[in-house]
């Protein structure tokens, strides 16, 4: 089991919260459930699953399979480094 810990906003580089074009903070659970949501369909229950309970709450335990699956959809992500690096920093991935 690994706990993560993905409550929190994204912050630019000076440590302010950046905002959605709706004006709301970018909050990093609400970024992985969509990724996880919008990727591949490999595995497509299981990621649904993990992404509904991650919108509703980023902190929780995933099973190893399951931060395999979290880990595996951020790195091939799309999305800019200061967003995938704060998440991946906040699963506790170190490099």
């Amino acid at each position: 089991m690994k706990e993560i810990k993905l409550n929190g906003s994204v912050l630019s580089l000076k440590g302010e919260e950046i905002k959605g074009p709706d004006g709301k903070p970018l909050k990093m659970n609400e970024i992985v459930a969509d990724m996880l949501a919008m990727s591949k369909s490999d595995k497509a229950i299981r990621k649904l699953s993990i992404a509904q309970a991650m919108y509703l709450d980023g902190d929780m335990e995933l099973e190893d399979a399951d931060y395999k699956i979290v880990k595996s959809v951020m790195e091939s992500s799309q999305a800019s480094a200061i967003v995938v690096g704060q998440i991946l920093k906040a699963m506790g991935v170190t490099e």
